[in-house]
């Protein structure tokens, strides 16, 4: 169920090529997830990490107790 979750959101990312040749991805509605690496792959294995990253503090709280 989370990693379903965690795909949909991903599939919302946006990556572009910055002047540098970095890729820079980001994540539409989570301020603050983004990344910025020297590959595309690199930058969404990266971009994916931080999404997980980012929802553990809201599943470790009183809200989901299972987890």
């Amino acid at each position: 169920m989370l990693s379903e979750y965690i795909e949909k959101q991903f599939k919302k990312a946006r990556f572009k090529v910055l002047k540098d040749g970095s890729c820079f991805g980001s994540i539409s509605g989570f301020p603050g997830v983004w990344a910025n690496r020297k590959t595309l792959a690199l930058c969404k294995k990266e971009l994916r990490e931080v999404l997980e990253e980012s929802l553990y503090p809201i599943l470790t709280t009183k809200i989901f107790p299972a987890f």
